[in-house]
């Protein structure tokens, strides 16, 4: 190198891209899906909310709050033998949600999530989407199964039999658990026009 010259012989660390990152360093596809969903968003007016806590009318808080058996049975998919039939085969806890009918669910499925709240990923509904018998319902295809590939693109975003198969997944960004019951409707809510077409579709 001439003395003098603006060059320089010595190495630079890697320039960042438009999204900040090095571009040594750029993020997988599953990285940057990631990324999108866990945007936040305020998507429920509590001046609509608020009121459902004491006005009459609606029991939409009763039926939300409780639970039972989720948070138990959520590790073993949907089908809860292994802890409430009697022993050999289960654990004999008659005490909690004893689900063993899974198999025998044969309609179309629709499920919501919400990317801030309890379902962040489609991928997450693979146990339940497994457990779950093939929709035999004339809106299917009889054909398509409710999953047709846990892995493709990828683990968190699976795919799922959508209408032929009977199983659709919406999710909506920055959305938490409760905004997915009771969020204004606008362009980010998945919930509203899915669930009025998955209605209309399955009217007999």
């Amino acid at each position: 190198m001439r003395l003098g010259s603006s060059q320089s012989t010595r190495s630079h660390p890697a320039r960042p891209t438009a999204k900040g990152l090095p571009r040594s360093r750029k993020p997988s596809l599953l990285a940057l899906a990631l990324l999108v969903l866990v945007a936040g968003s305020e998507d429920t007016d509590l001046k609509r909310l608020l009121p459902t806590f004491y006005r009459a009318g609606t029991n939409f808080v009763d039926a939300y709050f409780p639970s039972s058996g989720p948070s138990v049975t959520s590790g073993i998919s949907l089908d809860s033998t292994t802890l409430s039939a009697d022993p050999p085969l289960g654990r004999g806890r008659r005490d909690i949600a004893n689900l063993t009918e899974a198999a025998a669910i044969d309609v179309p499925v629709i499920a919501f999530g919400g990317t801030n709240g309890l379902l962040t990923t489609p991928g997450e509904l693979i146990p339940f989407a497994s457990t779950i018998g093939s929709c035999s319902a004339p809106s299917c295809d009889g054909a398509t199964p409710r999953v047709v590939d846990a892995a493709l693109p990828n683990e968190a975003l699976p795919t799922f039999g959508g209408v032929d198969g009977g199983f659709e997944v919406h999710m909506s960004i920055g959305f938490s658990h409760v905004d997915v019951l009771t969020a204004t409707d606008g362009p980010e809510n998945q919930v509203v026009g899915p669930l009025v077409d998955f209605l209309e579709r399955n009217l007999e």
